[in-house]
């Protein structure tokens, strides 16, 4: 069985495009916007393993990341694919990011990301994944913001 989520949106950012380009695309942070996240490697420069803790009240236990840095178009765009394995279960994430030319002011940032749930995942509600996520994003979103003007 498999479910099929999308998501998408739009963030401004008080810092320059190129500095927001380069922390978003940068495997090495992830582990600072991910505080479940235990025991990270980096493979190779593009890509980062390690073990995420789940926070959702349907999914226990440790799970399995890999994220791979996929396509980098400095300072405009990257894409990345993430997977996230458990007893039962996957979730491969497809995400997408641009940065278009700023007229004036901040920084723009549009996202998008593919979910797909197989196993024990696709059977959780619609509502919950959905409620679950935006929970996710909101916060990393957050840290991000935090974290990038250092």
């Amino acid at each position: 069985m498999t479910s099929t989520h999308q998501f998408n949106g739009e963030e401004t950012f008080n810092i320059p495009r190129e500095k927001l380009w380069e922390f978003l695309t940068d495997v090495h942070n992830v582990p600072h916007c991910l505080p479940n996240l235990k025991n990270p490697q980096f493979p190779s420069a593009d890509s980062l393993s390690g073990k995420l803790a789940s926070s959702f009240s349907f999914l226990h236990g440790a799970l399995d990341l890999a994220i791979q840095m996929m396509v980098r178009e400095k300072p405009t765009a990257a894409k990345m694919i993430a997977t996230v394995r458990g007893v039962g279960c996957r979730a491969i994430i497809n995400g997408a990011i641009e940065l278009p030319e700023p007229a004036t002011g901040p920084t723009l940032l549009r996202w998008q990301a593919q979910v797909q749930l197989e196993g024990l995942l696709s059977a959780v509600s619609k509502g919950l994944i959905e409620g679950a996520a935006r929970k996710l994003i909101y916060d990393t979103f957050q840290t991000i913001r935090i974290l990038s003007v250092r």
